[in-house]
Parts: C-alpha cells; structure tokens; sequence
C-alpha cells in the first residue's frame, strides 16, 4: 500500500513538473500583458550574478545592466547576454550608434537574493526614474528559456520513446541509436540545468 502511494505521489509530482514546464513556456510566448519597450541610449552594468550547482558546476554568469533613456531619465534593469551589452554599447555605456535603441522584452520576478543586491546598487544612483520595480528585470532571453523549457519536455518524450522501443526488441541496438539516445540525455539535462537555474 505504501508503494503504491509512494508511486501516485511521484506520479502527480511528474505531471505536475511536465505541466509547469508546458504552462509556462507557452505563457512566456503568447505573454503581451508583461511586455516591456523602452528606448534606450546609455547602459551600464551593475551586477554579475556566477550560477552554477552546489557551488561547484558552473552554469554560466547572468549580466544585469541598469539601462535607460538620458533625455528622460526613465530606466529599468536588465538581464542580458554580455555579448548584446558589447555590440551596442562602448565600455562607458554610451550606445555604439543611433540615437537610442529600443529594446522589448518580458518583465520577469529576480530572485529575492538577486532584488535586494539590485535594489541597494540602484538605490545609489542619481537622476534616474525605474519605469518598474527592482524585484523585476527585462530578460532579453525569455523567448530563449520559454522554448528550452517545451523542448525539455519533448525530448524526455523521445527519449523515453526510444528506451522503450529498445528494451521491447530482440535485436541488438546500434550504435546509432545509442549515440542518439546519448544526445538526447545530454541536451535534456543540459537544458534542465539551465532552466532550473537561471531563468
């Protein structure tokens, strides 16, 4: 009876994280209530954040950079590749060309830890409006981490297809299955890792 508990419990904590995963995803893609669009012409960065597991995998760095408008005044933080921050801006913070870039991006909750670092490093700054809280940042990945999220997903699909295909068959499994299935593990663990840590 216990077991049998113990594999409904695990069984709704499945389909609740394949559910959370979908649900999300989709809502990070069709979201316009959250959309954010700001002309900017000056960015700065003000805070590293180094993800990794236990301290001891790392996952990469998130870049968040206080970004905004001079003849306004008006701002807001945002979560970027340091590739993005390079190509439009100089290391002062002055935009490379134009008169101001217009970004659009989804509103997205930081983590508590990360608000309260982002909040005092803002509070610093002079002369500045945020059009929003700084519990919230404009991730410019959003579109980036809500299809990761659907394709963790189906690739568990396909991958558990597969091993089930291949544990029902009385032929030898090739070597090109077993390279795929591979892949695949290696691609979905790689994309839960990311999800999971720095969405």
């Amino acid at each position: 009876m216990k077991d049998k508990l113990k594999n409904i419990f695990l069984l709704v904590l499945f389909i609740g994280f394949v559910c959370y995963l979908v649900g999300s995803g989709v809502w990070d893609l069709v979201n316009k209530k959250d959309l954010v669009t700001i002309k900017v012409d000056q960015a700065y960065e003000i805070l590293e954040v180094e993800q990794s597991i236990n301290g001891l995998i790392p996952l990469g760095k998130d870049h968040y950079y206080l970004a905004g408008d001079s003849a306004t005044g008006e701002a807001v933080i945002m979560r970027a590749a340091k590739s993005w921050y390079q190509k439009n801006f100089t290391q002062e913070g002055a935009l490379k060309s134009g008169d101001g870039l217009t970004v659009t991006a989804l509103a997205k909750r930081c983590d508590f830890d990360v608000a309260r670092e982002l909040e005092n490093r803002v509070a610093q700054v002079e002369g500045i409006s945020l059009l929003m809280s700084p519990d919230y940042c404009m991730a410019l990945s959003f579109r980036f981490f809500a299809i990761a999220k659907i394709l963790i997903v189906v690739l568990g699909v396909v991958g558990a297809f597969m091993v089930y295909r291949i544990a029902k068959s009385d032929h030898e499994v090739s070597p090109v299955w077993k390279k795929t299935i591979l892949l695949i593990a290696i691609m979905w663990l790689i994309l839960l890792l990311i999800v999971l840590t720095r969405q």
